[in-house]
């Protein structure tokens, strides 16, 4: 008897369903669903580049989200530089720390 709940044939064709390696590779609900959609592609109906363009949108939104966190990260490394090293190293060289005699807390590298 067919188990559409549990094990859906479109998923079971093969030694592995889609489900188990989403699972054990530990994938992103982006990328879980592009191999759903890549795996079960002509097998739930017979439309496969429906599926494939399915898995197509869930990659590019992945990639947007990755493209997203990088140029967010950058943007906050820029800040941190701008508003913490920065102004530090223009005071200490204000100050005149290239008289200071190195001492137990400083380096005289």
């Amino acid at each position: 008897m067919q188990d559409n709940i549990n094990h859906p044939p479109h998923y079971t064709f093969g030694s592995h369903e889609p489900i188990d390696v989403i699972e054990d590779w530990k994938l992103s609900f982006c990328l879980g669903n592009v191999v759903k959609y890549i795996a079960r592609a002509g097998r739930k109906s017979s439309d496969r580049l429906e599926d494939l363009k399915k898995a197509r949108w869930y990659l590019n939104r992945e990639i947007e989200q990755l493209e997203k966190s990088a140029a967010q990260a950058t943007a906050l490394v820029q800040k941190l530089r701008d508003d913490f090293v920065h102004p530090l190293d223009r005071a200490w060289v204000d100050e005149g720390a290239a008289e200071i005699e190195p001492g137990p807390h400083t380096s005289s590298c």
